[in-house]
């Protein structure tokens, strides 16, 4: 299999002290795309790229956080890969500072790809109280656990009163030598555990901007935690000033 070039981009962030909860102000979200294939220079951008022949990525922040990759090359075309990357913060408030609070993260990560020179990947990267980010991934290589596709819910222990994070990456990528399709996709959704004593004390903060709702209720759990929180599927203003900051119970 032909081997793709792997394009790094490292989000830089300030440190950011922890303030009273009603001046919570988080770090704002930065999203990046960047298309290669039929173009003279690579096509980088915040939210969309796109080059002939087929090949885009996408940032979406709101209503709800979506990723997506995809690379389409006709055998003998050129070489083409898609690439996004989004990363924004959250924080959990209510109770008493200090407290261990359990997230649920439902998301769904995809990716396939068709060819003998066919790559994708997604993955969601959470840090909270550890150094140590909570990962899952699928990918077409057969390392993942999950394969190309996740869909289901995993949890994180946050702290209230302190800044979170979440990282979230796709590629899609195809040689020109065989063609072939390929794309991959993210889309997370966080809400306080409902089955936690005392959950409806707390509730979660996020960047300004950033849309924080479910897929189709499958889980009995999230229904009624999305709709203990109003359906807004945004986050409660953080006070940052710019408006558009959300909040689900």
């Amino acid at each position: 299999m032909k081997a793709f070039r792997l394009i790094f981009w490292a989000v830089l962030t300030c440190e950011w002290a922890t303030v009273a909860w009603g001046d919570v102000i988080l770090p704002p979200a930065a999203g990046s795309t960047l298309c290669e294939g039929d173009s003279p220079t690579p096509v980088q951008n915040p939210l969309a790229c796109a080059v002939t022949g087929g090949t885009s990525g996408s940032v979406q922040e709101a209503p709800s956080v979506q990723l997506v990759s995809h690379a389409a090359v006709p055998t003998g075309g050129v070489s083409s890969q898609a690439l996004t990357n989004l990363e924004y913060f959250f924080e959990v408030v209510g109770g008493t500072a200090g407290d261990h609070v359990p997230l649920l993260i439902e998301t769904s990560l995809d990716a396939p790809a068709a060819g003998r020179e066919s790559f994708a990947a997604a993955d969601i990267q959470v840090r909270t109280t550890s150094q140590v980010p909570t990962v899952v991934a699928v990918c077409t290589d057969g390392t993942r656990p999950f394969g190309t596709d996740f869909s289901g819910t995993f949890s994180v222990d946050a702290i209230s009163g302190q800044t979170g994070s979440v990282l979230l990456v796709t590629q899609a990528a195809v040689g020109g030598l065989f063609g072939g399709t390929a794309g991959a996709s993210a889309d997370p959704f966080i809400v306080v555990d409902p089955s936690f004593f005392g959950a409806g004390n707390y509730h979660v903060l996020g960047s300004d901007g950033v849309g924080n709702s479910p897929t189709p209720c499958q889980n009995r759990q999230f229904c009624v935690a999305r709709y203990r929180g109003g359906d807004s599927g945004l986050f409660e203003p953080n006070k940052a000033g710019n408006g558009m900051s959300n909040r689900l119970a």
